[in-house]
């Protein structure tokens, strides 16, 4: 610890922020002599997010924390694994190892989930005019929140000899500003190294209002430059997002983000860089028919809470009860006719996948409307004979602050299901697994748990009409399953041309087919429909798919690049 305690300062106003900052990254600190990047991460590695749960954000955090392991561990040492954040949510289990140690930190999580969204809401959807009353409270309570974090992670790492932390999206999408606060501050008090992992950044989609051209759209982030214009805040909330400290490696997940923080941010090019991501061996196995068939029946008994036979409740029903269900979320199957079932295992199905979370970026309402022009199409519709079902998973949870956009989805479900139920003889299913992979009665009746390349296995196709990704994992793991999968071209487009590769050899890009928004050509519907039912021009796509997807993502160039980018940081700290 640096001579004075943060609690030590007076910070009255964000220029004293400021001062405080400038002080303690200018002050003498030891610089650690570390030799080898073994004894780097000896004693252990310190990821620091929001929470932790299903998301993309976790998935990817156990990624990384499984690749720290395997290459640094050995028979006389185990690497350590730390977890630091403000919650561990419902069903991290099924992605976060119980070996692995936790810090979790009240108040330290995000958006609605900070203090209720009192101080996000404070922040970036009040004014908040420089130099006043209120601007110099804010400051007060961020200061306040951010050195009491600060301190409470601080002794954590200095117990347990952490000399790596991993902060992700944390410094870089603030949903706390307190915590993306205190990431900085542990840093410069301690001397910790930081390979900083950026997702997505606040300008991503985001920027003042008087930047944007006239008749241009509002971007899903202009919030965060609701005050803008408060000099002294701005300065000090771009100037830690992301921090550019000496020891700090900027890691990202596409070049267009490492071009922008080099070009515009005045970061150094040597302290930055990309990593991409890596897919577990189990994606790529092969599934027989038979084991699809069981994998679907453990499904159904998750779907339906231990029974065999689904029995999904009535799309009002679910509506009417939405408050209840958002407050405990359990998998549910709706429909818009009573008393009916669905069998996903012994009847035919035509199973769609949607694999995220549902947030209005997703546009999921649009899979609903692609459901129901494939059912007016003729090629497509001569196959739903025999009664057969269709059936659209969902398999993230809803955040509380999107629960509008949850209600939003389902009233477009109910008007396409509706006329989809006066069109066939079977139904239109819409399920939510709310990331739940497991349930006592697989135990008793001898099935495994289930994981997510197992929900791409069992479904027919995949839908993924995202309007913004920082990466876009579903079209890596749906090439990985050798599932097809319905993409839009989503933006930045730069990124999306980079996840497919299409300025790849041939045998590297991921093929998929262009989702049709509102324009359904018959050629696109023509696509969709021999994707799922032509099995020679369905093989064809997914073999090519799990060949390019298996040379580009694998554990090793996931190795090359932490690698690196550690040997970066380490050779520019002494420098």
């Amino acid at each position: 610890m640096k001579k004075n305690s943060l609690k030590n300062y007076q910070v009255d106003d964000w220029k004293d922020i400021h001062h405080v900052l400038k002080k303690i990254s200018t002050d003498d600190y030891p610089i650690q002599k570390t030799a080898t990047l073994k004894e780097l991460i000896s004693d252990g590695v310190a990821f620091i997010t929001y929470n932790y749960g299903i998301d993309g954000v976790s998935i990817e955090i156990s990624k990384y924390a499984r690749y720290f392991e395997h290459t640094y561990s050995n028979s006389e040492k185990h690497i350590s694994i730390h977890l630091i954040g403000g919650g561990f949510l419902e069903h991290s289990e099924s992605v976060i190892k119980s070996r692995w140690h936790k810090l979790e930190i009240p108040n330290f999580d995000g958006w609605d989930k900070w203090d209720n969204g009192k101080w996000f809401k404070k922040l970036f959807y009040e004014d908040m005019p420089e130099e006043s009353e209120k601007s110099d409270s804010l400051a007060k309570e961020i200061w306040k929140q951010a050195s009491n974090f600060a301190e409470e992670i601080i002794e954590y790492i200095n117990e347990n000899n952490i000399k790596l932390i991993v902060p992700v999206n944390i410094s870089s999408n603030p949903g706390n500003f307190a915590s993306s606060l205190a990431v900085v501050l542990v840093s410069e008090v301690t001397g910790t190294f930081v390979l900083n992992s950026n997702h997505d950044f606040y300008w991503e989609g985001g920027k003042p209002a008087h930047k944007r051209k006239e008749g241009e759209s509002p971007g899903g982030r202009d919030h965060f430059f609701r005050n803008y214009n408060n000099k002294s805040f701005f300065k000090l909330f771009k100037k830690i997002l992301p921090w550019n400290g000496k020891r700090w490696f900027q890691l990202n997940i596409n070049k267009q983000q490492s071009k922008k923080l080099i070009s515009k941010f005045g970061f150094p090019p040597e302290r930055v860089g990309e990593v991409g991501t890596s897919i577990p061996d189990s994606f790529f196995k092969d599934y027989s028919p038979e084991a699809i068939q069981i994998k679907r029946l453990a499904m159904s008994y998750i779907f339906s809470d231990g029974q065999p036979v689904i029995s999904p409740i009535h799309i009002d029903e679910h509506i009417s009860s939405l408050d209840e269900w958002m407050n405990n979320q359990k998998p549910v199957v709706c429909s818009v006719i009573k008393n009916t079932s669905l069998d996903i295992v012994n009847k035919p199905v035509v199973y769609f996948l949607q694999p995220t979370r549902v947030i209005e970026r997703k546009r999921i309402e649009l899979d609903c409307k692609l459901i129901g022009e494939l059912v007016n199409f003729t090629d497509f519709y001569k196959h739903l004979t025999d009664s057969k079902n269709i059936l659209l998973h969902i398999t993230g949870p809803v955040p509380v602050e999107h629960k509008s956009d949850l209600e939003n989805l389902l009233q477009v479900y109910k008007k396409v299901a509706k006329k989809i139920h006066n069109q066939i003889d079977g139904e239109f299913f819409i399920a939510f697994s709310v990331g739940t992979e497991k349930h006592p009665e697989l135990k008793k009746t001898g099935l495994r748990n289930l994981h997510i390349w197992d929900f791409y296995h069992i479904a027919d196709m995949a839908l993924f009409p995202s309007e913004e990704e920082g990466r876009g994992l579903p079209l890596i793991e749906s090439a990985a399953t050798e599932t097809p999968i319905v993409s839009s071209r989503y933006y930045p487009e730069k990124v999306f041309i980079e996840v497919v590769g299409e300025n790849l050899k041939e045998e590297l890009q991921i093929k998929y087919i262009l989702f049709p928004e509102n324009n359904f050509t018959p050629e696109n519907l023509n696509e969709i429909t021999n994707s799922i039912f032509d099995p020679k021009i369905r093989n064809k796509l997914v073999r090519h798919n799990k060949n390019a997807v298996f040379i580009r993502y694998g554990i090793k160039a996931l190795s090359k690049h932490f690698k690196d980018a550690l040997n970066k940081l380490i050779a520019e700290s002494r420098n």
